[in-house]
């Protein structure tokens, strides 16, 4: 980057801090009761997607270390094996979805088999 970029991506950040500062202390914003309700309530919301995506990934990544490309397994075994790590087996079949839907496994034999792809 030029230095020219640079200074003035600083004078933006700065004067961005300066404006939230300035708001703060001087505007002090206040919440009624019900935009805060409103607030926490998104806020759980979000959490909860955030703590769904993450337990999705971590059944992906054990569909992953479980079944190698080019391997098939049956999705009940899968589903059993992996419910024994803890796993909840809709988190497995939500994981099999998105991985179906990224093309990564393929479903075989009325969806009773799952084949691993690249």
């Amino acid at each position: 980057m030029s230095i020219l970029v640079m200074s003035s991506l600083r004078a933006r950040i700065c004067s961005s801090i300066l404006i939230r500062k300035y708001c703060r202390t001087v505007c002090r914003p206040r919440l009624s009761d019900s935009a805060a309700t409103l607030l926490q309530e998104s806020y759980v919301k979000i959490r909860q997607l955030c703590a769904d995506i993450w337990l999705v990934r971590k059944a992906e990544t054990q569909i992953k270390r479980r079944m190698g490309i080019g391997s098939h397994i049956s999705e009940r075994r899968l589903i059993d094996e992996l419910a024994r790590m803890g796993i909840n087996d809709s988190i497995v079949r939500r994981a099999l979805i998105i991985m179906h839907q990224r093309d990564e496994v393929e479903y075989k034999r009325e969806r009773r088999v799952i084949l691993r792809k690249a």
